[in-house]
């Protein structure tokens, strides 16, 4: 048997690499009350922590698959001749499904004599849904491209030519698909911290039964909603006085909250 502890949500996470405000310590001192409240127990505990991640961040993912610079620009070319420049992603969580909206100038030509000749460039928008889903590692949050809408700068679907759904498609959905958001080291740095809380003995076993991961996602009005779960190991109970903590222990803390804030 175990129960189950239902956290808090954080909200906010900003550009990948950019300290998240507050992350490490709301997070870090949650799982501080949280093992203190489970601990010492004679069953085993299986808790989840909700995690969302906002659109923000996830537009920064994004970003970061397309390989656009600070200027949220880039432009993926299949020839000299044929080329979709990307502008501002943007990430909607808010319709239902996990959209990302982009800006496009797709320029569709052939090679004659030299010179790229074809119509003018098209100008309009792509509106992809992205199905989120874990890893293996249950560490990271992976996408994969279900379906793309192609619209006017109006806003308009109108007449597209067969050559400009295909290039921009063919460009710009395989690199979606590479969209990443790594919880790896945030993650393992919780699992550090609840072995160090635990402090087993020499004969008890290990303290935790499953090592921190995502165990599912979710769609929201708000975000991504992330769900991290992890079981501590049934530990005995002793009545005695409370450990004191180690002198190291600050500075420990301090150590696991700068790794939380660099997600």
């Amino acid at each position: 048997s175990g129960h189950r502890g239902q956290l808090f949500v954080m909200k906010g996470a900003p550009l990948p690499r950019v300290r998240v405000h507050r992350f490490g310590t709301v997070l870090a001192r949650g799982l501080l009350l949280l093992c203190a409240w489970l601990a010492p127990s004679a069953y085993s505990a299986d808790v989840t922590v909700p995690l969302t991640i906002d659109a923000r961040h996830l537009g920064s993912a994004v970003a970061v698959a397309l390989r656009m610079g600070k200027d949220r620009r880039t432009t993926l070319a299949e020839n000299d001749c044929n080329s979709v420049e990307i502008t501002d992603p943007t990430v909607h969580t808010d319709r239902g499904p996990l959209e990302v909206e982009l800006l496009l100038l797709v320029t569709t030509a052939i090679e004659v004599m030299g010179e790229c000749r074809g119509p003018a460039p098209w100008h309009g928008q792509m509106i992809v849904e992205l199905s989120p889903r874990t890893d293996p590692s249950g560490l990271a949050v992976v996408f994969t491209p279900v379906r793309a809408e192609l619209l006017r700068s109006d806003g308009m679907e109108g007449l597209l030519s067969q050559p400009v759904r295909m290039l921009a498609e063919k460009l710009i959905l395989p690199e979606l698909g590479k969209a990443r958001v790594d919880l790896a080291e945030p993650l393992r740095a919780i699992d550090a911290l609840l072995v160090e809380l635990q402090k087993p003995g020499a004969e008890a076993p290990p303290p935790l039964v499953k090592r921190c991961h995502v165990q599912s996602l979710a769609v929201l009005p708000d975000g991504l909603r992330a769900t991290l779960s992890f079981t501590l190991a049934p530990q005995p109970v002793a009545a005695g006085p409370e450990p004191v903590p180690r002198p190291e222990t600050p500075a420990e803390w301090a150590r696991i909250e700068d790794e939380l804030d660099g997600f």
